[in-house]
């Protein structure tokens, strides 16, 4: 397909609204689009045709009723979830208020939806039977429908026949129904015409009985047009007015007159018919639009006029439509239609030359000229075009070189054994050069001499695509491959194609009126600063589109052509756009066109010119579009809605509110906007997830996963050209949580982890207590094993010690002494084994403070030995741990016992010190002394050492031994100060 395809020719809507805007002339003008059942449409004949105070178009067919926004067709039930009676709609009006009448077929009925809400009237309900063929709602809100079978109205709430009492029969076959611009009411009949006499509530009759009345319609004077099986389409026979004859043969069934006044009629077989009002004047000719210019179908049975002013045709099969609205400034040549426009350059007083596979073409306001002439070009495709400063007009062609000058074309020889293959592009230089750019290399031409360049080595292996002279005689050279040239006196400067937008196929240029040169790829747009190509890609071409031509209109800003849309923007949009990545042009149109062939640059250059004038032309596969910069409005979508939701595997209709079910893990959300010249272009953002909005371009539909249960509000835009954004009505909704996610799962759940918590804690503790129990119960059994059997017999020893010293006589007082301590010593040892049995069974708790407790302990141990024992307490002294005190004073108690029973000491001091986090006991002995490696080989023997070092390790503390034989022993211990509880 052609670059363009039919490009320009739906940019008609850009400008609906633009002051200036008229009819095209001829209907072959009118941009015309035609869906089928086949290509798109779900189903075929096309009944009726209404559009709704939103701009949707609802269309009545053989599946029911169904909804066109310019892209898709979408049933009523898809869209609303609601059912409507499984008939054909073969009647459609839409009320002011808002409302849409839907007429049933078959077994007949009446529908009225609002909004989403629909109320179904059958037959028996007032209406007549059978099918429903026509309906309308006056100025009076009266609805009025009928079919085979007779007329029904519906007033006050419901519907009632109309019949003999109103002057028209019972079971009369009505086919249409019509309020003109004077309020009256008329009846297209099988009976004839009726009007209304609202006066009497009847009707009477216009034309006379056996004139088969299909449809009715009137002209900007008042007078009524009437489409019928055998007269046409005529003027009715207006008891004032004299008898007309048919403008139109054969059978005519639905009329209009459009707001230009222009009145339409369908027929059944030769297409639509239309003929201009008598108040244009002048005796212009009937048109019409036939299968053969893409009619849909043959058979016209719906004609409808949108708000903008287009027209819309249903056929037996499909939908078409005619942008009848557009600019005084944008126009499909007709003298170029149906022409593949290959190249384009504009010359003076507004003169453009095409060029076109039929040869060159010449259009001015006057005339249109194709040059022939000896050797000519007429029927030779022109591939390439070139004005140069001289205004001689340069064409290449399979058949050579050529010039047009003072009207002339002289064919241009090229030197004996030259052959080009394909001229794609030609610039002129300063010095009167023609440089070419052929497919088999790059050429300069100057007085019958053609100079080639690519054996140079910047050329070599290189195909030459576009060239170009700016203001400074520098020609400017891009390649297929990417990559520039500039020559100046012939010499060439490559660019390396370091730049993204180089790197591409270069295919355009431009220098601007501020003198800064602009060059196109296949990646974008770039411009010459400071010697080198600085460019844009991504917002230049949306979906790889390739930039094919760059001019630039009176008020200084780039129209950019692509292969897909057209871009208009400033040199300040381009710096910011630079800097600010989400920066957007200006988008005046997009096109779904398919993704150009490798081949389809070698058409032709340039594809865009400005005329002296200022219009812009574009080149296209089915002629030259024309737009005049001016006249180009800024339009908006009339409306943007959100149509339908899928949650998971479930349809919802986005009402206010909805609450969606948290197990949806994907939520889909479809949108549209009711386009049908331009594609609209979307963005949306869900406020509770999105942070800004995303946009998407044509694409209809927003995809969110595992959305967090809350409340969100999504909000959805759409726009034509990307400056005027038209934002549809917030959706509020809610996803609930899950199960899992409610706040009294979530607090099960945290009782249940208390619950298990405790659980364990408390089956812990029990295991515990079982294993404090067992370890009680051996204490226990070892403090009795003890207090029967050792206790018991150091009781009988020292009874027995006791009863020896009784016996001994007076003289041996001194026996009877040693034999006393011995007693009182036993009895020491049994009182303190009972407290160890006790402290076994059940510790308890040492009533005195730590250094009385060691004092008094030193003193009990030394008493009787003769050995001395002194306290020395450094640091303030605090109140310690129980466990603490017992240990310490076990571990001393134990090195003083040593001392005394072992190292015959003297003296035994004992130092306590009290530190900011330990506490320190140290004592000291001037006895025998021992060998500690000695001790530490023998550890079994030495079972008071082993048990201070068991104590020590119990507190953590740090226990130090240090002793020499004859000089004494100090024992140290140092624990970490635990705090009374």
């Amino acid at each position: 397909m052609r670059i363009f395809g039919t490009v320009l020719a739906f940019t008609a809507a850009l400008a609906a609204s633009a002051p200036g805007a008229r009819a095209a002339e001829s209907l072959a003008q009118l941009p015309h689009k035609s869906w089928t059942a086949i290509a798109d449409l779900q189903s075929t004949p096309v009944w009726a045709i209404a559009q709704d105070r939103e701009g949707y178009i609802w269309l009545g067919v053989r599946a029911g009723l169904v909804r066109f926004d310019g892209t898709s067709f979408v049933s009523w039930e898809a869209l609303n979830g609601a059912e409507l009676p499984e008939r054909d709609v073969q009647a459609l009006h839409a009320s002011p208020d808002g409302a849409l009448w839907v007429g049933f077929g078959n077994a007949g009925g009446v529908s009225r939806i609002r909004g989403r809400a629909v109320h179904t009237y059958e037959p028996g309900d007032g209406l007549p039977s059978g099918p429903i063929w026509a309906l309308l709602e006056d100025r009076q809100g009266t609805v009025w429908a009928g079919g085979p079978y007779g007329v029904s109205r519906f007033r006050d709430g419901r519907w009632e026949r109309v019949g003999s009492a109103q002057g028209i029969g019972d079971r009369v076959m009505l086919f249409d129904v019509y309020e003109d611009a004077a309020g009256d009411l008329w009846l297209g009949t099988v009976a004839g015409l009726f009007r209304r006499v609202p006066a009497a509530d009847t009707f009477e009759r216009i034309e006379s009985a056996g004139r088969v009345i299909r449809s009715v319609t009137s002209d900007a004077a008042g007078s009524i047009w009437i489409g019928g099986e055998l007269a046409g389409f005529r003027e009715a026979n207006l008891p004032e007015l004299p008898p007309v004859p048919a403008l139109t043969p054969g059978m005519v069934m639905p009329v209009l007159r459009d707001r230009r006044g222009h009145l339409w009629g369908g027929t059944t077989s030769e297409g639509v018919t239309r003929i201009p009002d008598r108040l244009w004047g002048g005796d212009s000719a009937v048109e019409r639009f036939t299968p053969q210019d893409g009619l849909s179908g043959e058979r016209i049975l719906a004609l409808h006029e949108d708000h903008a002013g287009n027209i819309w045709i249903g056929t037996d099969g499909g939908l078409d439509y005619l942008a009848v609205n557009y600019p005084n400034g944008l126009l499909m040549r007709t003298e170029l239609a149906g022409q593949m426009i290959m190249s384009l350059g504009a010359g003076e007083n507004g003169a453009v030359w095409a060029g076109t596979p039929s040869g060159l073409y010449q259009l001015s306001d006057r005339e249109t000229r194709l040059y022939r002439g000896a050797g000519g070009l007429a029927g030779y495709p022109v591939n390439a075009l070139h004005l140069d400063k001289r205004g001689a007009v340069w064409a290449a062609s399979p058949a050579g070189l050529a010039r047009v000058e003072d009207g002339r074309l002289t064919q241009i020889p090229l030197p004996d054994g030259v052959t080009l293959f394909r001229v794609t592009t030609m610039t002129s230089d300063a010095d009167g050069g023609l440089w070419l750019c052929d497919a088999t290399g790059l050429y300069r031409f100057h007085d019958g001499a053609l100079t080639d360049y690519s054996g140079l080595p910047a050329v070599a292996g290189r195909t030459p695509i576009a060239a170009y002279t700016d203001s400074l005689d520098r020609v400017w050279i891009g390649f297929a491959g990417g990559g520039l040239l500039s020559f100046i006196d012939g010499q060439p400067r490559e660019y390396p194609d370091d730049d993204d937008v180089t790197a591409g196929l270069v295919s355009a240029f431009l220098e601007d009126s501020d003198g800064t040169l602009w060059i196109g790829s296949h990646r974008g747009l770039a411009r010459l600063e400071q010697g080198r190509f600085v460019g844009l890609n991504d917002r230049t071409r949306p979906g790889g589109s390739a930039v094919i031509g760059i001019t630039q209109d009176d008020e200084g800003l780039l129209w950019v052509a692509t292969t897909s849309h057209i871009l208009r923007l400033s040199s300040r949009e381009f710096a910011q756009a630079r800097t600010d990545p989400s920066y957007r042009f200006t988008v005046l149109n997009e096109w779904d066109l398919p993704a150009e062939s490798p081949g389809w640059w070698w058409l032709g250059y340039p594809v865009s010119a400005r005329t002296t004038d200022g219009e812009l032309w574009f080149a296209t596969d089915d002629g030259a579009a024309v737009v005049d910069p001016g006249q180009i409005g800024d339009p908006e979508p009339s409306a943007v809605r959100v149509d339908r939701v899928r949650a998971g595997e479930r349809m919802l209709t986005p009402d206010g509110g909805l609450r969606v079910p948290g197990a949806a893990n994907r939520l889909e959300i479809e949108y549209s906007a009711p386009a049908f010249d331009v594609p609209a272009r979307f963005r949306y953002m869900l406020e509770g997830f999105d942070r800004e909005w995303v946009e998407v371009g044509a694409f209809r539909q927003a995809f969110y996963t595992n959305l967090p249960p809350r409340e969100y509000r999504f909000r959805v835009a759409a726009s034509y050209s990307g400056a005027r954004w038209v934002e549809a009505q917030p959706w509020d909704f809610a996803v609930l949580p899950t199960v899992y996610e409610t706040p009294a799962f979530r607090a099960g759940l945290v009782l249940t982890l208390v619950l298990a918590v405790v659980g364990v804690w408390r089956l812990r503790l029990r295991r515990v207590r079982q294993e404090f129990a067992l370890v009680l119960g051996e204490r226990a059994r070892v403090g009795r094993e003890v207090h029967d059997t050792l206790l018991q017999g150091m009781a009988g020893v020292a009874m027995q010690v006791h009863a020896v010293s009784e016996s001994l006589d007076d003289s041996q007082t001194q026996t009877r002494a040693a034999l006393n301590r011995a007693r009182d010593a036993l009895e020491h040892y049994m009182r303190e084994a009972r407290r160890s049995i006790w402290e076994l069974r059940g510790p308890s708790m040492e009533p005195l403070e730590l250094p009385a407790a060691l004092d008094t302990l030193g003193e009990r141990l030394t008493a009787g030995t003769g050995v001395g024992f002194t306290l020395r307490v450094r640091g303030v002294p605090r109140r310690c741990a129980t466990e603490l005190k017992q240990q310490l004073l076990r571990v001393s108690g134990e090195a003083i016992s040593n001392a005394v029973q072992h190292a015959m000491p003297s003296e035994i001091a004992v130092e306590l010190s009290y530190e900011d986090d330990s506490v320190r006991v140290c004592v000291r002995d001037d006895g025998l002394g021992f060998d500690i490696e000695e001790v530490e080989r023998e550890p079994a023997r030495h079972w008071g050492l082993a048990g201070m070092r068991e104590r020590a390790a119990q507190l953590g503390a740090a226990l130090e031994v240090a002793s020499v034989p004859s000089q004494g022993t100090r024992i140290e211990i140092t624990a970490p100060r635990m705090e009374t509880e």
